[in-house]
């Protein structure tokens, strides 16, 4: 199985608003992502800038 992995930081006046899913979603679109990609891992520091 093949995974890829993204990472973000996000200011907390944008949470619940949708930009990193729609970023993901972008990516994902456009190809941009390994074409034997299996699922990918989103993961976020709750304790991380922003």
């Amino acid at each position: 199985m093949s995974v890829s992995g993204i990472g973000y930081w996000l200011h907390p006046r944008w949470a619940g608003r949708g930009p990193a899913t729609e970023s993901v979603r972008a990516l994902v679109r456009q190809g941009l992502l390994p074409t034997d990609v299996d699922h990918v891992e989103i993961r976020h520091d709750a304790a991380g800038p922003g």
